[in-house]
């Protein structure tokens, strides 16, 4: 048993498996740790986005995401009955399509990845401590499933440990940009033996309700709906009566409302969600994952998010390493990561907002639903490929409201709407690229 490592991981879920298979294919020394035994389930919406999806299969897994569910080849999107569907812009590389694998099975594959790549795991270990040398983390200590306490020494830790991290709580690391969420989310998996067959994900907006489908593994569809909080008495008196009523009232999901009924399968239900950032990275330690940032689940970006950071994280502690220089490296992805996000941040926590869509919204969703090529810049959104404000909000809103200058009465609102909707958006970018550049300088620790 080593008593220390290049890297200690801290959370075996889609952050952390996953980079502790790419440093320790790059032979890096790693030590995977999780409190959880695996297999076990972990609170997700379960969707693997596009991007998420190729990175994966740049690891070679698409086999095993494969034979866990089916490629989730379109999105059917329907808000307010406006019909936004499309298949999915394949790249080359991307594989076939989507996913939405329960995490059950999911971070199992990813656990087994890690394993095979070199990296050594400890299940069911729990991180009492991080051990420092002044203000430097110079590695954990664990407790081991049989009561045993270890320490571990460490040039880096990394904390892949959840919204609720214990590197991060340790570290002191400060939540910033922080937007608290309008909705909670009340989930189950559905048996869909006797539903017809798909290859898509489906996101259905009536009014407040906020419907999300896909099939999953275990021939079950996983749906979902994300509920303004006033409702969220009424959720915890009978989660089933909500979610029943909810799918039951969208034409597209009574089937499932049906299914739903008829099995009677458990629902699960997370409250109010609050989307922020964390300071990512300090002397010998860093954050990645949910432990680092969290956007709204009502838009199925988590699993992609960890992915992404996870890949990009990797590159930067091997920069690192091989230059000795690892605490620049890893402020240096800090600032990646904040204007990275900066993106997408603003419009991605807009949609879980309350409230019906506005008349500028639906004049926009009308027009995209007119054009193909624009439905897939739509669906790139989400891919974390295209830029929402530039791609639609900015240009439509100057398109639409020259459009309706002729009648003044139109125009005005019109106007401040999509003004409003870009300075949302816009406000976000500058406010994560003004961020990115007035880091606090790390202090320097024996890997500067």
């Amino acid at each position: 048993m080593r008593s220390g490592y290049d890297v200690v991981v801290v959370g075996a879920r889609c952050a952390g498996s996953l980079l502790a298979g790419l440093l320790a294919k790059r032979g890096v020394s790693v030590l995977l740790v999780d409190r959880a035994e695996f297999p076990s389930d972990s609170v997700s919406t379960h969707i693997m986005q596009l991007n998420g999806a190729a990175i994966l299969a740049r690891q070679g897994l698409t086999p095993q995401l494969r034979a866990a569910a089916p490629a989730l080849r379109g999105m059917n999107v329907s808000i307010n009955g406006i019909d936004l569907s499309c298949d999915f812009p394949l790249r080359p590389g991307d594989g076939p399509g989507a996913f939405c694998i329960r995490r059950d099975l999911l971070d199992e594959v990813l656990l087994r990845y890690a394993q095979a790549a070199g990296a050594d795991i400890e299940l069911g270990t729990a991180v009492q401590e991080l051990t420092t040398t002044g203000r430097v983390v110079t590695g954990v200590s664990i407790t081991t499933p049989d009561g045993a306490t270890r320490s571990v020494r460490a040039s880096l830790v990394v904390g892949a440990d959840g919204r609720n991290s214990t590197v991060a709580r340790a570290v002191g690391a400060r939540r910033y940009n922080t937007v608290t969420g309008d909705r909670f989310v009340v989930w189950a998996y559905v048996p869909n033996t006797e539903l017809p067959p798909e290859d898509r994900i489906s996101f259905i907006r009536n009014g407040e309700d906020i419907i999300l489908k896909a099939p999953s593994n275990g021939e079950c569809h996983m749906a979902a709906i994300n509920p303004p909080l006033e409702m969220l008495p009424e959720a915890k008196r009978d989660p089933h009566k909500l979610l029943y009523t909810t799918l039951r009232a969208a034409p597209q999901t009574i089937p499932d409302a049906d299914a739903l009924d008829r099995y009677r399968p458990r629902v699960r239900m997370v409250g109010r969600s609050t989307s922020y950032f964390r300071e990512a990275a300090g002397p010998g330690w860093v954050l990645v994952g949910d432990a680092s940032m969290y956007k709204d689940p009502c838009t199925g970006q988590g699993m992609s998010d960890a992915f992404r950071h996870a890949e990009q994280l990797c590159e930067s502690i091997t920069r690192g390493f091989v230059s000795g220089a690892l605490d620049r490296e890893l402020r240096r992805w800090w600032i990646r990561r904040d204007r990275d996000e900066s993106r997408t941040y603003g419009f991605m926590s807009y949609q879980g907002r309350t409230g019906d869509v506005t008349p500028f919204e639906r004049l926009l969703l009308e027009r995209l639903s007119r054009n193909a090529r624009k439905r897939e810049a739509f669906a790139n959104v989400f891919a974390h490929r295209a830029v929402p404000v530039y791609q639609f909000t900015l240009r439509a809103g100057l398109t639409l409201c020259a459009a309706s200058m002729a009648d003044p009465k139109q125009a005005i609102p019109l106007s401040a709407d999509a003004a409003r909707l870009s300075l949302n958006e816009m406000q976000w970018w500058f406010r994560l690229q003004a961020s990115a550049v007035m880091r606090p300088r790390l202090q320097t620790s024996a890997n500067a």
